[in-house]
């Protein structure tokens, strides 16, 4: 059984994926893989530093991605981050695939929940038997990512919410709606409820 965890940038995805983690799920997080196959020697390493050049290669050996300027690059610039997306989403998908897969054939009759969170900007539903989504308010995600990202001005941290589908639309696409905006026990029993409701599946 497989559930695709999505929301947006500080919606408190991660913490409710720790929360199925704990329960018993098999977790997989998206970025996770992304930064596997970004390490040096990755898979995708040398692709996107042909693609893109040194501006943002680290003076590794061998040489590596720097995701921090890339990411700070590709969220002003709406073309460039659809370069990256073409070289970048088809080996993501495709290890996903193969780490679902391999759940299956190892721990046949687990729940399976993947972190992804570019699952309906990509199209990557149908991979999934549920889709659940984490959702909390703009504001709240604002003042979350001023936490996270200290040294990112205002202008910085919406151009990475706009880069994203909002959460209000995203809310009425997914199977189950976990509100992060409740107190931590409310968003845990919400959890447990979707995640015995999946065991009920198996």
């Amino acid at each position: 059984m497989t559930l695709a965890l999505t929301g947006g940038i500080a919606s408190g995805k991660s913490t409710v994926l720790a929360l199925f983690a704990d329960l018993g799920a098999a977790t997989l997080n998206a970025d996770d893989v992304a930064r596997k196959l970004t390490e040096p020697g990755g898979l995708l390493t040398e692709t996107i530093l042909r693609a893109f050049g040194d501006l943002y290669a680290l003076s590794t050996n061998p040489p590596t991605v720097d995701r921090a300027a890339l990411g700070k690059a590709i969220f002003r610039d709406t073309v460039l981050r659809k370069r990256l997306e073409v070289i970048t989403h088809p080996p993501i998908v495709a290890e996903i695939k193969r780490r679902i897969d391999q759940a299956r054939v190892e721990t046949p009759g687990t729940v399976m929940v993947v972190e992804v969170p570019l699952l309906f900007e990509v199209g990557l539903e149908p991979l999934f038997e549920h889709t659940a989504v984490v959702w909390c308010r703009r504001e709240t995600q604002m003042s979350r990512l001023k936490r996270r990202l200290p040294g990112l001005d205002d202008d910085g941290l919406n151009q990475r919410l706009d880069a994203q589908m909002p959460l209000d639309e995203k809310r009425s696409l997914g199977d189950f709606l976990i509100d992060s905006e409740q107190p931590m026990d409310d968003v845990q029993r919400v959890t447990e409820e979707i995640y015995n409701l999946l065991r009920s599946e198996l």
